[in-house]
């Protein structure tokens, strides 16, 4: 135990002496030309997706495709925003449900009670903090619709057994990948499993550009369906005739934010290599200290958070001190 403490102080020590050296780093931090697309945009006429034609954003929806394996990309302006026009989109009722983990954002619920629908929690499974399976099953009822898997922390969820249950159930899957770009399961791409997934560009997520969101999908139509509804439901770039027939949101993304996810997205590979790498270095000291280990799948993750478990036989520190001494 005195070694555990006295090998937090010494990180201690070495953090504030890294911050010393560095007083630039930041996070999040530019991984492109972030600065340089910014004064691009700022100096142009196409500040507002909704007059723009050849904006940003949909240089950002082409890439952001192609990173994930899919057909369709539609920028958004948040997450939140992005799961309420799938449910939108997809035609769901007052009175249809949404299953999914419990252990969430609390936005993935709103998204659900914004869509006039009901979410249902699905409890854990204790060793990997994904859907447990028996817990799924048994919140399936005859008004569920979607079955909303929720890659959290950077961890992909076991989509093959979701997919068999949603293929046996005839329901649709829509996955929640706000915090999970990049991560993959059995070689492919979360966000390419479903009919749609939503993304985030906010706070704490893997890519950051001050708010945005995105959604991905292999219907063209839904595609379609979804860029009407980012536009306060106006059909004249889709249908091309001008009418507003379901109503809508202004979910548009603005060209600044389009900007920054553009470059963030570039230099996101090699980002991503690297906290893999310090992640994997984290990894072998925390399992080298009794009653310490951290929380993986059988997938590959993007650690957008990194999940520490205690057992509190082996390591006799309770939570909240632990947090505590890693403050200091």
């Amino acid at each position: 135990m005195k070694e555990i403490i006295k090998n937090t102080w010494l990180y201690s020590i070495a953090r504030r002496i890294y911050y010393f050296l560095t007083p630039d780093y930041h996070y999040p931090n530019p991984v492109g030309s972030e600065l340089k697309q910014l004064k691009r945009v700022l100096y142009s006429t196409n500040w507002n997706s909704s007059y723009s034609t050849s904006g940003l954003h949909y240089k950002l929806e082409k890439e952001f495709a192609d990173f994930i394996g899919c057909n369709y990309a539609v920028a958004v302006n948040t997450g939140g925003m992005a799961l309420q026009m799938i449910f939108r989109g997809l035609g769901l009722k007052p009175g249809d449900e949404v299953v999914h983990q419990v252990d969430t954002c609390v936005a993935t619920s709103y998204a659900i009670l914004n869509s006039f629908c009901t979410p249902t929690f699905a409890d854990v499974d204790m060793n990997s903090f994904m859907l447990n399976k028996d817990e799924l099953l048994g919140n399936i009822t005859d008004r569920t619709k979607i079955i909303l898997p929720v890659h959290m922390w950077g961890n992909a969820e076991n989509m093959s057994t979701i997919a068999d249950i949603a293929a046996k159930k005839n329901l649709l899957i829509v996955e929640d990948a706000c915090l999970s770009l990049g991560a993959e399961c059995e070689n492919k791409k979360i966000g390419s499993f479903g009919k749609a997934a939503a993304f985030s560009f906010g706070c704490l997520k893997p890519i950051q550009a001050g708010e945005g969101g995105m959604i991905v999908t292999n219907d063209s139509n839904l595609a379609k369906e979804l860029r009407i509804l980012r536009d306060w439901g106006e059909t004249t770039k889709e249908l091309g005739y001008r009418d507003q027939k379901h109503l809508s949101w202004n979910g548009r993304m603005s060209e600044f934010v389009a900007s920054v996810a553009l470059e963030q997205l570039k230099g996101y590979p090699d980002h991503l290599k690297l906290l893999r790498e310090n992640v994997d270095c984290f990894s072998q000291y925390i399992n080298s200290i009794p009653g310490l280990s951290i929380i993986h799948t059988a997938n590959k993750s993007v650690y957008t958070q990194v999940v520490i478990k205690i057992n509190p036989k082996l390591f006799p520190i309770s939570k909240n001190e632990f947090i505590e001494k890693l403050k200091t």
